[in-house]
């Protein structure tokens, strides 16, 4: 989001945010990690209707902050 709202983009749907592997780490897991405190301030700010997608209780969830409840489980 930090790239895209300064060009102009403000249409999203849903967000994830992914931690890499470093490239000599031995797991090559790319990760579903919760959003940090300046993606959480950005969503806030401009993506209240954003679905987020974060690992909640060893579960990957998706929801929505309006809609006050986890709406899909995704594993």
């Amino acid at each position: 989001m930090a790239k895209q709202l300064p060009e102009g983009e403000h249409d999203f749907e849903t967000i994830v945010a992914v931690c890499h592997p470093d490239p000599e780490d031995e797991d090559r897991e790319i990760k579903v990690v919760s959003p940090c405190g300046m993606c959480r301030e950005l969503i806030a700010d401009y993506g209240a209707d954003i679905d987020v997608i974060f690992p909640l209780n060893n579960e990957i969830v998706k929801c929505n902050k309006h809609r006050k409840s986890m709406f899909n489980r995704l594993r």
